[in-house]
Parts: structure tokens; C-alpha cells; sequence
């Protein structure tokens, strides 16, 4: 059974983006989310209405810069 209500994680990890991305888009209002108690969740629907309305392009992951 494919789930319907995805974790800020498991939104992360179907788009590929950090989890911090997530809660970016969603804070903005541009991926609509409940908060179940203190969980965000995110419907697959909405996910799949994002990625193929949005115009531009998702930054990539940001690398950890490592100071020596």
C-alpha cells in the first residue's frame, strides 16, 4: 500500500532535497502541510502538484563546508 501522508524526511528523501529545503517551502507557503501535533506532514498529492508546477528549479543539497 503506497502511503498518502508523507514525514518531512520522507519528503526530503522523494525529492532529494535536505530536510531543512522542506521546512523552507513550507514556512514560504509554496508546499502546503498540517502539523499533527509537532509532526509536519506532507500528502503525496500536494508533493506531486509542486514538482510539477514549480518553475524553477530546486537548489541542491548544500554541502557541509569543512574549515581547517
Amino acid at each position: 500500500m503506497e502511503r498518502e501522508v508523507l514525514t518531512v524526511r520522507q519528503a526530503a528523501e522523494l525529492m532529494q532535497v535536505s530536510t531543512d529545503m522542506i521546512y523552507r517551502l513550507v514556512s514560504s507557503g509554496e508546499l502546503p502541510a498540517k502539523k499533527v501535533g509537532r509532526i509536519w506532514r506532507l500528502h503525496c498529492s500536494a508533493i506531486q502538484t509542486f514538482l510539477t508546477s514549480s518553475s524553477k528549479p530546486l537548489p541542491e543539497k548544500r554541502e557541509e563546508m569543512v574549515l581547517t
